[in-house]
């Protein structure tokens, strides 16, 4: 399994919600608009193939890059847009993730078996977005930089997570912060603690830029 350079879970979904606002200008259709935007966060989007009709636009064989590095590939993306907001659904294989945003700015996300992202073998969880992020993630066979793990578990509570995870064999236990940036983003910030009987995993940094380590 590849090592990821960035926690590209907790990346990969508050990018999810940014593509979702910004890609709204495809369907207008606004093509250059978005990809000026989405360069602008250092995300690039390439489809195979590209189909819009009047309530949205379909994307074939996706790969999401951020800051040139390959975050996610789909099979397939789909975004509609209604009276109550956007909604973009992925897949690829037998794995589903659906993200759903208002016009007021509340949101909601869910995967199931999702093995789109690098550094990531699968992920499964339900989540909402409104002051801050509630629910729960699982994630299986983690890599990102050099710390593998088996499994990770948390729970979001508003400002606050907590969870479990799974180093060499040994659970450590912890929680921490998670500051939204909503005008960005990708430049949340996030500070975390999992300690155990093999040390500590210590995580911080924004978003686009985590660093992990083991003390």
């Amino acid at each position: 399994m590849r090592k990821a350079t960035i926690f590209n879970v907790a990346v990969f979904l508050l990018l999810l919600a940014s593509l979702t606002l910004l890609t709204i200008a495809v369907a207008l259709p606004k093509g250059v608009l978005v990809d000026r935007l989405l360069t602008e966060k250092g995300v690039d989007l390439i489809a195979r193939e590209v189909r819009e009709d009047l309530e949205g636009i379909d994307l074939r064989n996706v790969r999401i890059f951020l800051n040139s590095e390959e975050l996610a590939f789909f099979e397939r993306l789909s975004l509609r847009i209604g009276f109550g907001g956007l909604e973009l659904r992925g897949s690829c294989g037998s794995g589903h993730a659906q993200l759903a945003m208002s016009w007021f700015g509340r949101g909601s996300f869910s995967a199931e078996k999702l093995g789109c992202i690098r550094g990531v073998e699968e992920v499964r969880g339900k989540l909402s977005l409104e002051e801050g992020i509630r629910g729960e993630l699982s994630l299986r066979g983690v890599s990102f930089r050099g710390v593998e793990l088996s499994a990770l578990d948390l729970t979001f509570e508003g400002k606050r997570f907590r969870g479990t995870l799974n180093y060499m064999g040994m659970e450590l236990s912890g929680g921490g912060r998670i500051r939204l940036n909503r005008k960005d983003l990708l430049s949340s910030e996030v500070s975390a603690r999992f300690s155990g009987d093999v040390g500590t995993l210590v995580v911080s940094g924004k978003l686009r830029s985590l660093r992990a380590q083991i003390q």
